[in-house]
């Protein structure tokens, strides 16, 4: 995880350095974005539809009043790797009255 992780903020340095987001600058980060998920063993399958979606999104929405198609595309590639993931859902726990919970923790050592 820590290695994709990495991978993940080069990608973001990498559309931050680019100077203006055009369909060629969308597509080398997107395809960094791919091999970043690659390395990570995420199915090509996957890789693809996220870069896909992401492409489209980008290239296609309107930039929203006080944004920039830079900042589209960060929100983009975050929402899609977070549908990835499942989505955001919350996980609320349901505990009946007068159960008994055990809470089991791994200590790392250093």
């Amino acid at each position: 995880m820590e290695e994709l992780r990495k991978g993940l903020l080069r990608v973001v340095a990498l559309v931050k350095r680019e100077a203006v987001i055009d369909r060629a600058s969308n597509r080398k980060i997107l395809r960094e974005l791919e091999r970043e998920l690659l390395k990570a063993d995420v199915p090509p399958s996957i890789v693809a539809e996220i870069a896909r979606k992401d492409e489209e999104r980008t290239l296609k929405e309107d930039v929203p009043p006080g944004f920039s198609r830079r900042e589209l595309l960060l929100r983009n590639m975050y929402e899609e790797l977070v549908n990835m993931l499942g989505g955001e859902s919350r996980y609320e726990p349901r505990i009946r009255k007068g159960a008994t919970v055990l809470l089991v923790g791994l200590q790392r050592a250093r």
